[in-house]
């Protein structure tokens, strides 16, 4: 009996009789389906219309505590915890840079798809511009509202990315940290010092040093997969761990101090970076840099604005 309801409820006895007097009538009836012609072709399924709604920061902040909830516990969680048996079992027979790429795409189809799978239920394409798009609104979002309301989405999404990354390297998670400290003792990265570290970051990958050694890495690769996964594994190799030629630092090094593990640093890295992953000046940084690297690979224009749209 719904409270709503305008008509008392009946008793399970009238509704019992009510039922059996109907019985002949019910059956004997022809069914309209066995009227129909067997000939008759039934109407095409109606394809579903994604229309999302406005986005508000109700919305916003709906939309990570529930991808959040995959990630913690759902089906998204399982599969991180096999990835992360996955990297420990491989960890001293393949060396950093290629487990590190495998990790890192195993670990990113898991995120996007758990946050496909929230954002479908609200009205966006269950593809990548479904998720650019919900990216481009979430940024004019950001930027239109308070300032107190845009750090809060900007903390909650940090914290989805840290969630992630704990459970696929190891690496402490959001809900065990000590306020100030990030995956176990690392303090916290201020924006000044995010921007001038993306600030190199960008140069190294827009160099021509960079961009030359990239195309001759990508040369005679037709599948675009496996173009993709060599840009990954030379910004490693090349950009952060500096395998570029005796004058080339480690920027790893550099930014989280030497004698450490790279991948561990690298990973503990990007996720203090997370904190300041929305600043515009950084996205100008990266977006930047990742169109030159795009174009040296031999990608497309189209192909370049969707994989931007994935930065």
């Amino acid at each position: 009996y719904s409270p709503l309801s305008t008509l008392p409820p009946q008793p399970f006895s009238t509704m019992l009789r009510h039922t059996t007097r109907r019985l002949p009538s019910l059956i004997t009836r022809p069914s309209p389906i066995l009227l129909r012609p067997l000939s008759t072709t039934p109407p095409p399924p109606q394809q579903p219309q994604y229309n999302p709604p406005p986005l508000t920061a109700t919305i916003a902040s709906g939309i990570t505590s529930s991808t959040l909830l995959l990630i913690n516990h759902g089906l998204p969680n399982k599969s991180l915890q096999s990835i992360n048996s996955d990297l420990l079992s491989k960890k001293t027979e393949t060396n950093d840079v290629e487990l590190m790429v495998q990790t890192w795409q195993k670990m990113m189809e898991v995120h996007l798809s758990a946050q496909v799978h929230v954002l479908t239920g609200l009205g966006y394409p269950p593809t990548e511009q479904g998720i650019a798009m919900y990216n481009a609104n979430l940024a004019t979002l950001m930027s239109s509202c308070m300032p107190e309301v845009s750090n809060t989405l900007a903390t909650e999404s940090r914290d989805l990315w840290r969630t992630t990354l704990g459970w696929t390297y190891g690496i402490t998670r959001p809900e065990d940290e000590v306020e100030g400290k990030v995956a176990g003792g690392w303090d916290e990265i201020e924006i000044q010092e995010a921007r001038e570290i993306m600030y190199d970051v960008s140069a190294r990958m827009g160099s021509n040093e960079f961009l030359d050694k990239l195309k001759v890495g990508v040369e005679g690769l037709t599948d675009t997969k496996e173009v993709h996964t060599k840009i990954q594994e030379m910004l490693i190799s090349h950009v952060y761990f500096g395998d570029m030629g005796d004058s080339a630092t480690c920027l790893v090094d550099k930014f989280m101090g030497e004698g450490k593990d790279r991948v561990e640093a690298y990973v503990v890295l990007q996720s203090l970076m997370a904190k300041h992953q929305s600043d515009p000046l950084i996205g100008q940084y990266v977006g930047g840099s990742m169109m030159k690297v795009f174009e040296a690979a031999g990608i497309n224009q189209d192909q370049v604005r969707s994989e931007a749209s994935r930065q």
